[in-house]
């Protein structure tokens, strides 16, 4: 007797539907009924990058937040909370939970619970936020590194690093980031410049702009910019420097095999 064999099961169809395109959509129609304020600001930080070749990308996005006590105006007056806000924004056109991660350090380091269209309005107030006395990088670096490993990098990781200052471990930081330049993650650091006014005057970005250049990594993976205390920049400015490098990164992380598909 002939046998007939038995057909192969199909192949999974894929969902018709861009389902990363679909949350983002809900995400904006949520801002919209919630938090419409932050509608614009999502709105320009997909432009921004849309400009960068970046409009389908996608990144877990984390926002680690100096809080040493010369911190202290910036949390008085309101401008860490509109960087906090700029930050979700991004996060709504790049990840489609439409969460930031978030991490404070001074003289220690500390996970915060998510940032959300749910709880921006007054995030940071009710953070109750105690400065401390020293800038240490190194600690809520590994706690982001620790974080990203655990997520397994089913999507890269953009880190947007703000302080007005120097670390106190300066070469401990140095050895990390040549460590983690093989890793699916990527530095924006943002410091806060008073310029020659206040208490906390002159700035000291030096090692900042170190680690933009430094030599020795698998690829570049830090961009670094300043922005004023008061965060005067207009947000179209500001979310193109938030992205600037973000594009250049992903191409040389595809090249060099750190994540994956074409450069």
């Amino acid at each position: 007797a002939v046998t007939t064999p038995t057909p192969a099961a199909a192949a999974p169809v894929a969902p018709t539907l861009n389902l990363a395109k679909e949350r983002q959509q809900r995400l904006l129609e949520k801002a919209e009924k919630n938090q419409p304020r932050m509608v614009n600001l999502i709105k320009q930080a997909g432009l921004s990058l849309e400009k960068r070749g970046l409009a389908e990308a996608r990144y877990r996005v984390c926002l680690v937040l100096d809080i040493s006590g010369s911190m202290n105006q910036e949390y008085l007056k309101g401008s860490v909370q509109k960087l906090a806000e700029r930050a979700l924004a991004l996060a709504a056109r790049l990840d489609d939970d439409g969460e930031v991660e978030v991490y404070l350090f001074g003289e220690k380091g500390h996970r915060k619970p998510p940032l959300s269209l749910d709880n921006v309005r007054h995030y940071i107030d009710e953070l109750r936020i105690r400065l401390e006395g020293d800038i240490k990088y190194l600690l809520p670096m590994k706690m982001v590194q620790e974080d990203a490993d655990a997520a397994g990098h089913h999507y890269p990781t953009l880190v947007l690093f703000i302080t007005d200052g120097a670390t106190s471990n300066a070469a401990a930081v140095k050895r990390f980031m040549i460590d983690v330049s093989a890793k699916p993650i990527f530095w924006k650091f943002m410091g806060i410049s008073r310029g020659k006014r206040g208490i906390f005057s002159g700035d000291d970005f030096g090692f900042l702009e170190e680690l933009d250049d430094m030599a020795g990594r698998t690829v570049d993976n830090a961009d670094f910019f300043t922005v004023d205390a008061g965060v005067t920049l207009s947000d179209a400015k500001l979310f193109d420097l938030l992205v600037n490098e973000l594009d250049s990164w992903q191409k040389a992380a595809k090249r060099a095999g750190i994540l994956p598909g074409p450069a």
